[in-house]
C-alpha cells in the first residue's frame, strides 16, 4: 500500500472545463507541492519547492540542485548536506548522473556517488565516526516505443531520495491515451504494508486504471520541460489530472488479465483558484477487504501554490 499511494498526489484533479482556456494563459510557475496524507492514523506532510532559471527551467527541488547540459537537458543532480545534532556531525552528498539517448529522452539515471559519514566530536576535536560511499549505482532505466517521448516502461531500484538506502528493484508498465496514462501496472516485491505490527513484506502486482478531466496537470509543465518528474523519478506525469481511477492489488508473482470495476472508483475533489490553475485537490481511498465493504485506507490531499 505504502509505494502505491503516492502517485496519487502525482494525478489528482476533478473536471473543470469552463476554465481550461485560462489555464492555459496563465504563466505562473509551480513553486511549492505539499501533500498530506493519513494512513491507518499516522499523519505525514511531504513539501517539494521548486526554484527557476531566467529561462523557466527548474534548477532546484528543495535541496536538489540540477545541472544542465550542451542538449539542454540535466546533465547530473546533486545533493549535499551538514548536520550537526547531540555532538554528533553528519555530512552527506548525493550526485545523480542522468544519460539521455539521441532523441533527448531519458534513459538511464546513475548514482555517481551516494555518500553519508558521521563523527562525534568533544572540544572540536574529532573522536570517530563512520559512513558509507556507493559508486555508479543504476537506479533507474527507462524504455520507449518507437518514437513515443515518454517510457512505456521503467525498472528501478527502491531508494528514499535522496540519502536512503538502495534496495530491491521493481518496475512500472505504461499504456497510453491521449496523451494520458491509461494504465499502470507495477510490480511490488519484498514491499513493506504500513499499519502492521512489527512490519510485514509481501510481494504483489498493482493494476491502476484512470479517468481524466481537461484541467492541466501542474507538474505536466516541469515533466515536459525536464523530460523526467523531478518529485519521483519513476513515476510519469499526465498531461491532464485524473477525475477518477481504480486499482486492484494481486498478492503474489502471478499476472492476471485484469479490467477496470469504475463502480468502484475513488473520485477526486478540486479547489480551482485564479487562472483556472487548480489550488487543491483531495481524495478518500476506499476498499473491499474480504467481507468488509468500503474500508477507508487513507486520506489524501495535495496543495498548489504559484509565482
Amino acid at each position: 500500500m505504502k509505494y502505491f499511494v503516492l502517485f496519487l498526489f502525482l494525478y489528482a484533479g476533478l473536471n473543470y472545463s469552463c476554465k481550461k482556456d485560462q489555464q492555459e494563459t496563465d504563466n505562473r510557475k509551480l513553486v511549492l507541492l505539499e501533500t498530506k496524507s493519513t494512513q491507518f492514523g499516522r499523519s505525514s506532510i511531504n513539501r517539494y519547492a521548486f526554484e527557476y532559471d531566467s529561462q523557466g527551467r527548474v534548477v532546484k527541488l528543495n535541496d536538489e540542485v540540477f545541472h544542465y547540459g550542451a542538449n539542454g537537458r540535466v546533465d547530473y543532480s546533486r545533493v549535499a548536506v551538514k548536520e550537526q545534532h547531540n555532538g554528533v556531525s553528519t555530512a552527506r552528498v548525493t550526485r545523480l548522473r542522468y544519460e539521455w539517448d539521441e532523441q533527448n529522452r531519458l534513459k538511464k539515471v546513475v548514482a555517481d556517488s551516494l555518500y553519508s559519514s558521521s563523527t562525534t566530536a568533544q572540544g572540536g576535536i574529532g573522536e570517530g565516526g563512520n559512513g558509507y560511499l556507493f559508486r555508479d549505482v543504476l537506479l533507474s532505466s527507462y524504455s520507449y516505443a518507437g518514437g513515443s517521448v515518454v517510457p512505456d516502461r521503467i525498472v528501478y531500484k527502491k531508494w528514499d531520495k535522496p540519502f536512503g538506502l538502495i534496495g530491491s528493484e521493481e518496475e512500472r508498465l505504461y499504456s497510453y491515451g491521449s496523451g494520458n496514462i491509461e494504465r499502470l501496472k507495477q510490480y511490488m516485491f519484498n514491499a513493506p504494508i504500513t499499519g502492521i505490527p512489527g512490519g510485514y513484506y509481501m510481494d504483489f502486482i498493482t493494476y491502476s486504471f484512470f479517468q481524466y478531466s481537461n484541467t492541466i496537470d501542474p507538474l505536466y509543465t516541469v515533466y515536459t520541460q525536464m523530460g523526467f518528474n523531478p518529485v519521483d523519478m519513476n513515476l510519469v506525469i499526465s498531461r491532464n489530472m485524473t477525475s477518477a481511477f481504480f486499482s486492484r492489488i494481486i498478492e503474489g508473482k502471478v499476472d492476471e488479465e485484469v479490467q477496470p470495476d469504475w463502480t468502484k472508483k475513488t473520485k477526486f475533489e478540486v479547489v480551482v483558484g485564479a487562472g483556472g490553475r487548480p489550488i487543491t485537490t483531495s481524495c478518500i481511498l476506499k476498499g473491499d477487504v474480504e467481507t468488509a465493504k468500503d474500508v477507508v485506507f487513507g486520506q489524501f490531499a495535495t496543495t498548489y501554490i504559484y509565482q
